[in-house]
């Protein structure tokens, strides 16, 4: 299973691969969630500074829910790689 902090360094390795920039991950400030802090902050090379909050948007109401439903009965199948021949990717909704 992909965590957040695997999407936001995907993500961050995409940023940097297209902007030409050199971000890595400083810090992950929402390691407490009790508080209400940005889910990473990097710097780069050059002591810049910038912060990642990834955010899921639920394209229709109860979305989050439907997919919890859902999830104990496809999840098995979505990850069984004997279902996916090599060199192919499946997305099923």
């Amino acid at each position: 299973m992909i965590s957040d902090k695997d999407v936001i360094g995907y993500w961050l390795t995409l940023y940097n691969r297209l902007s030409g920039s050199t971000y890595r991950i400083a810090d992950w400030p929402d390691k407490d969630s009790s508080k209400k802090n940005v889910d990473a902050t990097c710097v780069d090379d050059g002591g810049r500074t910038l912060a990642i909050e990834h955010t899921l948007i639920q394209p229709f109401e109860n979305e989050k829910a439907d997919a919890a439903r859902f999830l104990p009965t496809l999840g098995a199948l979505e990850n069984d790689p004997a279902l996916v021949p090599a060199g192919y990717a499946y997305l099923v909704s």
